[in-house]
């Protein structure tokens, strides 16, 4: 037998928000896990470099032999990877290494390997690094390494989307069961703050440097041939992390000065729209005046689908405000709640084509 339910529709509503945000921290789940290996892979290489850089002492040694040895993948491109064998001493010990560099991402490119190859001869008698505590551990070279730092510039965009999806996650568990909360900054009874932005700082820094991140990877891909100096990869992502970090204090700046704020007083009934550009004084329109409207934008488009305009008019019907970017779901409960406030009806609108 069918079950019946007399639950309430906004407790339908955030049930169902709830299992979907369920569902996205599996997805936060698995796509963290998949990330976290690379990081804690890079991460690891890059701890293992400046440890090295730091704190092995160096001896003679003398290359005994050397060459370049190409790996193709599935995919067709080839890795050249440059592998050298050298001797030295510690004390009255003699040992014998092989590892160019610690971390294991060095010669991914042919020219970088062949650079490394004339730097280290055969018969040459190159100072050798070695670990004072474990004299069998030895490099050629130590210190942080380029390749690394390219690896953490190419993983920005992946911990971009994974901590971006997080702070997603957390604010709609907020808003579950009352989505009115993502937008009401301010209601003590007599005065309530709508602020409508679509894009909070987070989001917008997370994405700049994501973005700006991949662009970085190319750059140092096509410019330098995949071997850029260390100065030119600290460049590139100081300037990734920097953007980001300059994008999300604009933002920040920007909503706090209040031009995403709508402005409802009840005592008064009067509405206060954000102030535009150029605009020497702010707007009010009495509760008696006020056109509330939303309509499908025909310009803009939200999950596949047409976006949706917030007009507030007064009687002439002139908007003056228009928020823009807006899911129909939430013009729709935006519009009817502004409505409601202010005691006028919803005006559905056509779309606009001009």
């Amino acid at each position: 037998m069918a079950r019946s339910t007399n639950l309430p529709r906004s407790t339908r509503r955030g049930d169902k928000k709830r299992r979907q945000i369920r569902l996205g921290w599996y997805f936060i789940a698995i796509w963290g896990l998949s990330v976290g290996l690379f990081d804690g892979l890079v991460l690891w290489s890059a701890a293992r470099q400046i440890e090295a850089g730091w704190n092995w002492t160096s001896v003679p040694g003398t290359v005994t032999s050397g060459r370049i040895v190409s790996t193709r993948s599935s995919k067709g491109g080839t890795t050249y990877r440059p592998e050298i064998t050298f001797s030295y001493r510690v004390g009255d010990r003699e040992f014998v290494g092989s590892d160019v560099d610690l971390g294991g991402l060095i010669g991914s490119s042919k020219k970088r390997a062949e650079r490394i190859m004339a730097d280290f001869p055969a018969g040459s008698n190159p100072p050798v690094f070695v670990d004072p505590r474990r004299p069998e551990r030895s490099a050629l070279i130590v210190g942080l390494q380029p390749p690394v730092l390219r690896m953490v510039v190419f993983l920005i965009p992946f911990n971009a989307v994974l901590l971006g999806g997080m702070l997603f996650l957390l604010r709609a568990k907020r808003y579950a069961d009352d989505p009115m909360q993502r937008w009401i900054t301010r209601d003590d009874g007599n005065r309530v703050v709508l602020r409508i932005t679509q894009a909070t700082p987070e989001t917008l820094g997370l994405v700049t440097s994501g973005v700006l991140a991949f662009v970085g990877v190319f750059v140092l891909h096509l410019g330098f041939g995949r071997d850029p100096s260390l100065g030119t990869t600290v460049i590139v992502l100081a300037g990734v992390i920097l953007a980001g970090v300059f994008v999300f204090v604009w933002r920040k700046s920007t909503i706090a000065s209040g031009s995403f704020d709508i402005q409802i007083d009840r005592d008064l009934r009067r509405i206060t729209p954000p102030r535009t550009r150029g605009e020497l004084e702010t707007p009010e329109i009495r509760f008696e005046d006020l056109v509330v409207e939303i309509e499908e934008d025909a310009y803009r488009r939200v999950d596949r689908g047409h976006a949706w305009k917030l007009k507030l008019a007064g009687r002439d019907g002139v908007p003056v405000y228009t928020g823009l970017w807006i899911h129909d779901t939430d013009a729709r409960r935006l519009g009817a709640w502004i409505a409601r406030q202010c005691k006028v009806c919803l005006k559905i609108g056509e779309p606009d084509d001009d």
